[in-house]
């Protein structure tokens, strides 16, 4: 997951904090600190404005490989969100089904991590696997098999 970086990661997180505890600093303010930053997210980046649908950000962010922004619209997203389709009457594809006929590895990470349902069809009754092994995209294939061992 090189393609986030803990730097990248930080700037997300980490956006609206005012100081950081240092080394000197008490535990308590430590723990409310880590707290803030990972349970109630209120050091968060702001949204950019949009008119689109946060799955259609999402599917920008996974078209255009911006994995900051894309990181940065799952934190913000609701997560039943990620499994929505983005053009119900059309095709009912959810965000991971798009990384996936892609092969963008990073976002199908980023997408199960997120708890995006891996077994989820669209209107062709396919699931995101089909997709990456339809496209030869293995290391996504290898993710997506994991990811439903898991739930097995």
């Amino acid at each position: 997951m090189q393609s986030i970086g803990n730097g990248n990661l930080n700037e997300i997180l980490e956006s609206k904090t005012v100081t950081k505890p240092t080394v000197y600093s008490s535990r308590e303010d430590k723990e409310t600190y880590i707290i803030d930053k990972y349970s109630k997210r209120i050091h968060l980046k702001k949204l950019k404005p949009s008119n689109l649908t946060i799955q259609n950000r999402i599917s920008d962010a996974i078209v255009q490989n911006d994995i900051p922004e894309l990181l940065t619209l799952i934190y913000h997203c609701a997560p039943d969100a990620l499994n929505k389709g983005l053009n119900v009457p059309i095709d009912d594809r959810t965000p991971l089904h798009i990384a996936a006929t892609l092969g963008n590895v990073s976002a199908v990470q980023l997408l199960i991590w997120a708890q995006a349902n891996v077994n989820m069809c669209d209107q062709n009754n396919k699931a995101p696997i089909w997709y990456a092994k339809s496209a030869n995209h293995m290391n996504c294939v290898r993710l997506l098999d994991a990811a439903c061992d898991e739930i097995r």
